[in-house]
This record gives C-alpha cells, structure tokens and sequence, in this order.
C-alpha cells in the first residue's frame, strides 16, 4: 500500500475496507491532521520528544505495508490478510499527539499555526493525485473533505488575526463543525448492520438438539458426543450454543491443526478449521456423530450418509451412518503426514489412509458419461447409483450444483479458495450434474486436469468402522481437563484418540506407568500401549504455566521498582 493511498485513508467518508485488501480505517476527522502538527511545530516539547513520536507513527505506518511487523501486531502470527488491527492503536495515538499539540497552540505564532491549517489540505491534494481509481473513492469525499478543510482554514484565520478575543466563541464553532464531520462521515461510512437475530437463530433448536443426541447416543457411553453443524454463522459456533464441534477460531492454532484439516479436503487457515468438506470417512477419524442443518434432507433421495434422527423449530438432526468411538485402534506404526502427502487430492489421501487402516479403499473414481469441461464449469452424467464427492485444484468465489432433477442448485459451495471437497448428494444412475463456478479469480479452475469426481463404497466403509471400532476405549469419565477409560488392547494395535495431540496432556496408564502420546497424522492423538486391560488417565496441565508465573512476577516487580525510583528522583 502506498503512501499517498494511507494519506486518503485519513480523509472523511472514505469507503470502509471490510474485506482482506488491507486498507486501514484510521479516520480520526481531518482536523486532527492539523493539530497534531501542532504538536511538531510548537516550543512545548523538546525535541527528542518530537522524534519520538515521529518514529512512532512512521512505525504504524510502515506495519500497515510490512508483513514482519504485521506478524508482531497479530499476536506472533500471520494472518491470512494484513488487517491492520493496529489502526486503533495509531488513532490513539494520533489523538493523544493531536491534543499535545492542541495544548500548546497559545505559544504558537501565526506561521506556524498557517502551516498546521494546510497539513489536511495537502492530505486531500494528494489523494486526488494519486488516489482517484480507488475503489474506496467517491466523488461526494473529495467535496466533503474540500467543504471541511475551508470551514477549518477558516477557524484557524480568525484565530491568527483575532487572537485571544476569538478563542471562546471560535472553540464553540470548532466544536460544532468538528461534530457536523463525525456525525456526516458516520452516517456515510457506517450503514453495514450486523443481525443479531441472524447470529443466534440457531441458538435454542441446536440446544434442544444436542440434548436429544446426548440422550440418544450410548457409543462414549453418554459421555461424550460431537457435531457437525451445516450452517455455521461464526467459526465458534460449538462454543456459542454449547456443543462439541469440530470446527474452531484462534489466532494461536498452530498449523497441525490448518494441515490435517486442509490435506483431507476440509476448510482451513492460519486461525480457522472449518468442518466444511467432511466425508463419511473423516468424519469417524474426527468422531463426529451428529449433524445438526437448517434444511431437511431425504434419506432416499439425496443423504445417505447419515439418517434423520429428529428436529426442533426449523432445524434438523442426522445421525452418522459410520460412526466411531472416542477412543478407537488402529494397527500399530508410525503414521506421517508425510506418508499422503503425494497424493494428488484429498479424497485419494483419504484412500491410502483407509487402506492402511483396515485393507479397503472408500472412495472410487465415478464412472461418469458424456463429460464436458469449460472454465469454471463441469458437466456429466453419472453412470450408477450412490453418494458422490468432487474436489478442484483451482480457485473459486463459490461453485454451484445442479442436477437433471430441478432447475433449482441442488448445492452451494463458498469460500472455495480453501479448496474443500464438495457434497454433490445422493445420485442415481443417469443423473446429469452441472457444476458452475461463480468466482472470478486468476487460478480458477479449467478442464478436465483440475476436477476429480468420486464415488463413495458404503460397503468398504462398513470394513473400516469395524476394523476401528471392534476394540475402543469404554469412557467412566469425561471433563475439560481430565479423561479417564478403559480397553482391552489386542495386540498390534495401538489406541487413537479423537482429540487433538496436545503437549498439556499427562497420560498414565494402570495408575503409575506414563504414556508419551504420540500423533496421529500430525493432529490425533494416539497412545502405544502393551496389549492387555489397561485403565487410561488423561489429565491436562497448562503447559509453560510455572516459566510463565516467574516472568510475570519478576516483570511485576521490575516495574514497581521502576516506579519508585522515578519518584525518588522527582523532589531533585
């Protein structure tokens, strides 16, 4: 971003950025640009003072361009886009500078003061300059901001040559021109509503939902059930109505998470995994049971890969057709991301997975029939009944589904840059599917190369539930931080969990013997223990908490020490 663009983001009524473009909104009126010149201009303050502040804001303005220092203001973390989070803190300061400088206007003399008025007038020359193709940009702002910056020169006019007689009646009609801004700017810049309604309509029915399932489900022996929820409004929706989700937002998730979730074809990112994208067969890796949507769907027709279980309102609950345990088994071994990585998309990573784990692939290529490819479209017909996935390799805003059955899409999938697998729903033999893509993007998706279409095997799934589940670990208690059970391990078999591999975990087996977890694909966790009856304990430390006491509490203490001196040398 240049710097002509960020001096045009400090201007009124220019367009809110709410995208992932990373244009700040650090509007703080225009009148501010010239008092906090003031502040440079002014005798007040010394000049190591001035340089100070200088490099302060030179420093957010650069972090605005600079992904490092971006790193820094996003808490140790990159994120997806730049989105200048510290705009609040530069605001902050700028008002802080602004009201130093404002204080120390009395001392100034009319040179000084002519030059602090023409600081936003240079603003607004330059951004019509340099700025006049900007999307945020609009004819009314350059009028706006012109009216204002008179209306302001005027103001500091009157204060040169009236001087002190002017300065109650001048600060009175400052004020009302400094509101009649702010009010005119957010009545132009602030028209986006947010629906509180839209964030918790699904609030009390997945409530009543889970607790149904809960009721219903006797797999973790009541202890334990997860869900898959169709229609997320936010990422944390399991923590805002109170389930056991699979998907989670956190700046500090770590890339085991973003890696599994992405190599086995569901949303991810740097702070979000979403469980858009779930198979049959990932979801029983995950243990999701459960799956709560806003639309009813036929069994017979179109979702056969979990069954209506009840509803409430106007939302529905599935139970999966293949479900796992909490705690399943899996033959012994080392299990590297590494070891799918070469596979050319994730329903083929799914396929070793699968045939590792139990001998039989879940997935088959489709036979499909009078096949026809265009940019960002794909259509054919399928030549037998059953559940179908496809997966793309290019990019697309959001690709659409229809079938030979209705005019209607059948299916919407959005936020295709994260590339997840795609749902087409129960199909029968000569079903025709047309596959459209709405995105615009550079790398979108063109032929045949870039589509992979797949038939779900019901019957291999089956094998693979009941090579997993046959052996699982009985649950007798469930909590945040304390998990304990019971198995009989056979041997060669080693026992995964359906939990992230967390290093805050302490596991110990019969009550003595400490278990060094290992991982599962780079995110499970999963426990080599001897064969035998085991009595597993799980039990979670905040790892890092005693180092972590010691620094705050030496930093406490520096700081106090800090501040009693100063005060010792302030009498001298």
């Amino acid at each position: 971003m240049s710097i002509p663009t960020l001096m045009m983001r400090s201007l009124a009524a220019a367009g809110v950025e709410t995208g992932l473009s990373h244009e700040p909104n650090i509007y703080a009126s225009v009148v501010v640009l010239s008092f906090a010149a003031l502040f440079f201009l002014g005798r007040k303050f010394s000049l190591e003072q001035k340089i100070t502040r200088a490099l302060l804001l030179v420093l957010f303005y650069f972090s605005f361009n600079t992904n490092l220092l971006e790193y820094i203001w996003h808490g140790m973390n990159y994120p997806d886009s730049l989105p200048a989070r510290q705009g609040f803190l530069f605001v902050a300061v700028l008002l802080i500078t602004a009201y130093e400088g404002l204080d120390g206007a009395g001392r100034l003399g009319g040179l000084r003061l002519g030059i602090a008025a023409f600081i936003p007038a240079v603003f607004l020359v330059t951004a019509i300059v340099f700025c006049r193709d900007d999307s945020h940009v609009t004819d009314h702002m350059w009028i706006i901001n012109t009216v204002f910056i008179i209306l302001y020169l005027g103001f500091f006019v009157f204060r040169v040559f009236f001087g002190k007689g002017y300065t109650c009646k001048g600060v009175y009609v400052l004020c009302m021109i400094l509101m009649a801004e702010l009010l005119l700017n957010f009545n132009i810049t602030s028209e986006r509503n947010v629906s509180r309604e839209g964030y918790f309509a699904h609030t009390k029915s997945f409530a009543a939902l889970r607790d149904m399932a809960e009721s219903d489900n006797r797999l973790n022996q009541g202890h334990f059930t997860r869900f898959d929820a169709v229609d997320e409004r936010i990422r944390n929706d399991a923590c805002l109505t109170g389930y056991n989700g699979d998907a989670f937002f956190s700046s500090t998730l770590g890339e085991a998470a973003e890696d599994f979730y992405g190599s086995f074809g569901m949303k991810s990112s740097r702070v979000h995994c979403m469980a858009t994208g779930l198979t049959p067969f990932t979801r029983a890796l995950l243990g999701i049971d459960y799956v709560l949507a806003d639309e009813f769907r036929n069994n017979e027709t179109d979702y056969d890969v979990a069954f209506y279980t009840g509803e409430y309102d106007d939302d529905y609950l599935y139970r999966s057709m293949y479900m796992l345990p909490f705690g399943y088994t899996v033959p012994c071994g080392t299990y590297d991301p590494a070891d799918v990585a070469m596979a050319a998309d994730p329903v083929k990573r799914q396929n070793i997975v699968a045939l590792r784990l139990a001998g039989e692939p879940v997935f088959e290529e489709a036979d499909i029939t009078d096949a026809s490819y265009g940019k960002g479209h794909a259509e054919f017909t399928v030549s037998c009944d059953g559940h179908y996935y496809a997966y793309i390799t290019g990019e697309a805003d959001e690709i659409r589904e229809y079938t030979s059955r209705s005019d209607e899409a059948w299916g919407t999938f959005d936020e295709m840059k994260y590339r997840s697998i795609m749902d087409l729903g129960r199909l029968e033999s000569g079903d025709r599917v047309r596959l459209e893509s709405e995105g615009d993007g550079e790398d979108e998706w063109d032929g045949e190369s870039d589509i992979g279409i797949y038939r779900f095997i019901p019957e291999n799934m089956v094998r693979v539930e009941e090579a997993l589940g046959n052996t699982s670990l009985t649950l007798t208690e469930f909590e945040d931080d304390r998990i304990e059970g019971i198995i009989d391990l056979p041997k060669g078999r080693s026992l995964v969990l359906a939990m992230p591999y967390d290093e805050g975990w302490e596991v110990v087996a019969d009550g003595y013997e400490k278990v060094e977890p290992e991982r599962f694909y780079g995110y499970l966790m999963k426990l080599d223990l001897t064969p035998g009856l085991h009595q597993i304990s799980l039990v979670y430390h905040i790892p890092y908490l005693i180092p972590g006491i010691i620094i705050s509490a030496v930093s406490l203490v520096a700081a106090v020490i800090a501040i009693l001196a100063g005060r010792h040398r302030e009498p001298e």
